[in-house]
């Protein structure tokens, strides 16, 4: 395989302690909501720019406290930001441990069709040969191998 990192030893029970793992971290996050479609649409549309708002909104309570009703919860809402600005470091971190995971699925599944392909190629060869068992191989693999004008051409040769 052309990725020197690329480390195919992965198995069910790696998988299972990366799987337990995650939800170890889940569990962490009791607090977690699902939105629904609707739910997600609706809401802030100030993009980054609400960030930078609350972090000015902050400030300027902190040095103001005087001048807010005591019904207001300045605890709160700094409670909630800070826990927005720490689950935005953990949304980072797993959007690229997605990306990861998803871009070395897409290596792994083409290396192994790769594969499988050229383990096709060779049972058409053995099959030409009287191979004993190439035909039952070929006819099992077959269709997943339309024949394109290409491979007829090459089989004919």
């Amino acid at each position: 395989m052309p990725y020197a990192n690329l480390q195919t030893t992965f198995d069910d029970t790696q998988a299972t302690s990366v799987i337990t793992q995650l939800n170890a971290a889940k569990a962490l996050m009791t607090f977690l909501v699902n939105l629904t479609k609707k739910e997600k649409n609706k809401g802030n549309k100030m993009g980054p720019k609400a960030v930078t708002l609350n972090q000015t909104a902050l400030k300027i309570a902190g040095n103001n406290s005087t001048a807010i009703p005591s019904v207001f919860s300045v605890t709160g809402w700094q409670r909630d930001f800070t826990a927005y600005i720490a689950l935005m470091r953990v949304a980072a971190s797993l959007n690229q441990l997605k990306e990861g995971v998803d871009d070395t699925l897409n290596v792994l599944l083409r290396e192994s069709t790769t594969q499988a392909s050229a383990f096709y190629k060779f049972m058409l060869v053995l099959q030409k040969q009287n191979y004993p068992g190439a035909d039952e191989i070929v006819n099992q693999m077959k269709p997943f191998f339309p024949r394109s004008g290409k491979m007829k051409k090459a089989l004919k040769g």
